[in-house]
């Protein structure tokens, strides 16, 4: 008999951060792009003004968004990110990505992924 699993994609954890309230409108346009997973947490700045302005975050109230995707999409999303948002320029914010490594199971990868029905069931 063949063994139909298939072998775990590779998951990434993207990580926006932009002013407060801007949180909901990156988490649609993520949810669009195939992000399954997200978390919104509120942020508050206690970085000085100079280190604020270097880093292109001007507000202190900021919306965190944390989100799960398959790597190979991780890339063009935050591109896209990049570009809806105007990230490039100071005050837009930033979005990165962290590849995850260890997860507790199958089940799990693929909640993260952005599987619908998760991993396999016996």
């Amino acid at each position: 008999m063949q063994d139909t699993k298939r072998a775990p994609e590779k998951v990434s954890l993207i990580i926006a951060i932009v002013d407060r309230g801007k949180g909901k409108r990156l988490t649609a346009r993520m949810h669009d792009e195939g992000v399954r997973f997200d978390l919104c947490l509120l942020g508050h700045g206690t970085a000085d003004s100079s280190l604020l302005d270097y880093l292109g975050l001007g507000e202190t109230e900021k919306d965190i968004i944390l989100g799960g995707i398959e790597t190979a999409r991780a890339r063009p999303l935050l591109q896209k990110l990049k570009q809806e948002f105007s990230m490039e320029r100071a005050g837009g914010g930033i979005a990165f990505s962290i590849p995850i490594v260890s997860v507790g199971g199958a089940q799990t990868l693929d909640f993260l992924a952005g599987h619908e029905e998760g991993g396999t069931k016996e």
